[in-house]
């Protein structure tokens, strides 16, 4: 933006108003893409925290496993989501990096689990 007390023409007004900015990692919850991906996360889990040996039964959130700010491409990818409740979600803040192969090895051992099955 232009120094103040600077006089701006017309034609770099709009320039400034319309120039492009970063893309966004604010996540919008009322995207009908992001609801259907938490969707599919919450009925592919059953709506149960997938931590190991959890049994809270509580409000459960969908985990992105791959960081949305990071990962624009993969922020509604199904296999980049797990569920989890809010204790095990607030748990894991600020260490997410820590937990990616854990909870990918949970969504594949499921995945194996549910073909053997049929």
């Amino acid at each position: 933006m232009p120094r103040k007390g600077k006089k701006i023409k017309p034609w770099a007004r709009r320039h400034y108003a319309t120039r492009k900015k970063k893309p966004s990692t604010a996540r919008n919850y009322d995207d009908p893409l992001y609801k259907n991906w938490r969707k599919q996360v919450f009925v592919r889990d059953g709506y149960k925290c997938k931590w190991p040996g959890c049994k809270c039964g509580g409000r459960v959130n969908a985990h992105h496993i791959l960081k949305w700010a990071d990962y624009p491409g993969m922020r509604f990818v199904l296999m980049n989501g797990i569920t989890l409740c809010k204790k095990h979600h607030d748990q894991i803040k600020g260490m997410e990096d820590h937990y990616v192969k854990f909870f990918s090895e949970i969504l594949r051992a499921d995945a194996e689990r549910k073909d053997k099955d049929g």
